[in-house]
This record gives C-alpha cells, sequence and structure tokens, in this order.
C-alpha cells in the first residue's frame, strides 16, 4: 500500500493548523494477515482532515468479508471488521492500525471494543482466543502496549451471533510526546466454520487532573489564613 502521498498531506495539514508542531513523517498504515499472509487492501483516502480505509470482499475467497478503518491526527482511530472461516481448521487473524498523532503532550488513552461471534461449524460451539498478545483489542502509544480489552470467549449455542466481550470502555494514563505514533490492533484465533465481528475506537486526549484530597486542604487552609490575615489589619 502506497502511502507517501497521504504523509505529505498529513505533514500540509499539521503545518497549517499547528505551525509549532512537526507531525510524524510516518502516515497511516492498515495491516491485515491471516495465518502470516498479508491480505491486498484498497489504499486510504484522505479528505483534507480525515483519513478512511473501506474494504469489502467480493470473491467470497477472503477470510477478512469487511473492514472499515478512519482517523485523524487530532488523535483518533474508529474500527469495524467482519471476519469468516470456511475453513476446517483454525486461523490466526491479526490487523494493526497505525496513525500519526500530534497536539501533544498527551496523558490519557481511551480503547473502547466489542464484539460478537457465530457458531456455524459442526461442533455446536467455537472458542476465540487473543492472538500473540494478552487481549483481542490492544493499543499502544509509541511502540509500547498501554491498554487492551478482551480476552476471548467460549459460546455453545445456536448458530446466531452472540456477544462475545461486549462493548465495554477502559483507560490508562500515559505520558506522550507533542507527536508520534498510536497503534490499535485486534488479534484472534477463529475456529473453523465461524465469524467474527467487532467494533471500537481509540482516543487519545487529556484528562483533567483532579487535586488530591490533602491538597486540597492545604489550599482551604491557605485561603483561611488569608482571610485572617485581612480581618485583622
Amino acid at each position: 500500500m502506497k502511502t507517501a502521498s497521504i504523509c505529505s498531506v498529513l505533514a500540509l495539514a499539521c503545518v497549517m493548523n499547528a505551525a509549532v508542531v512537526v507531525a510524524s513523517p510516518i502516515g497511516p498504515t492498515v495491516e491485515v494477515t491471516v495465518d502470516g499472509r498479508h491480505v491486498e487492501l484498497p489504499a486510504i483516502t484522505f479528505d483534507g482532515k480525515l483519513w478512511r480505509l473501506d474494504y469489502a470482499d467480493t470473491t467470497g475467497t477472503s477470510p477478512l468479508t469487511g473492514l472499515q478503518v478512519s482517523g485523524d491526527t487530532d488523535p483518533f482511530i474508529d474500527y469495524w471488521i467482519s471476519v469468516q472461516n470456511v475453513t476446517s481448521g483454525a486461523l490466526n487473524f491479526s490487523m494493526s492500525i497505525t496513525s500519526p498523532y500530534v497536539g501533544g503532550p498527551y496523558n490519557r488513552v481511551t480503547l473502547r471494543h466489542g464484539d460478537t461471534v457465530t457458531d456455524l461449524g459442526p461442533d455446536g460451539a467455537t472458542t476465540i482466543v487473543p492472538f500473540s498478545q494478552p487481549f483481542v483489542a490492544q493499543a499502544s502509544l509509541d511502540n509500547v502496549a498501554v491498554v487492551g480489552l478482551s480476552s476471548g470467549c467460549t459460546v455453545t449455542a445456536p448458530p446466531t451471533p452472540q456477544t462475545c466481550f461486549p462493548d465495554d470502555e477502559t483507560a490508562a494514563s500515559v505520558s506522550s510526546l507533542a507527536t508520534g505514533l498510536f497503534t490499535m490492533r485486534v488479534a484472534f484465533n477463529l475456529p473453523g466454520g465461524d465469524t467474527f465481528e467487532a467494533s471500537g475506537n481509540v482516543t487519545l486526549d487529556n484528562a483533567r487532573v483532579v487535586p488530591e484530597a490533602s491538597s486540597m486542604l492545604l489550599i482551604g487552609a491557605a485561603l483561611v489564613g488569608v482571610l485572617g490575615a485581612r480581618r485583622r489589619r
């Protein structure tokens, strides 16, 4: 996938909106592998602010049946995927989305993720487990994993979509640079004959810092002292 033109547009947009901030020279990338083999994806498009990638399998031969990804250096990444394993054996699926961020430093990474699984195999059960990482969905900041969701599931029920991991949100405190890269990776093992669908997003922002109780007491004591001194004048 060619991203050189995307990189140039992103860099120009970042300079125009924040002249003192230098954008990362690396543009957004989306990579999907199935059992280590790369899935050919369409080029990323850029509308002047947001970048986006849309994919739908029209051949009926790819395990990746649908994919929608969008993002911004603002920064956020949204994703939706649909995967179907039409073989009899399990497959390892991995999707990695990397995007530059600007406007930092940021102090919080927030991850939202939810997924469903449909058992279409003859055994009446399916088990989803993370692949090569502790969670099915994991966010990283400047190549360091910071937060994750979903340790997988086992379902035994009729062949209808069931919740594997309910839509949930978690956050982690971080200390980012002014510019850099953040990554969303979804990776799991999917048994033969089953389907998996997931959606979510990852964002960087700055959480409000609430003063500790001891600090509030010190501030209160200082104010009382000031008021007392004024009254004695």
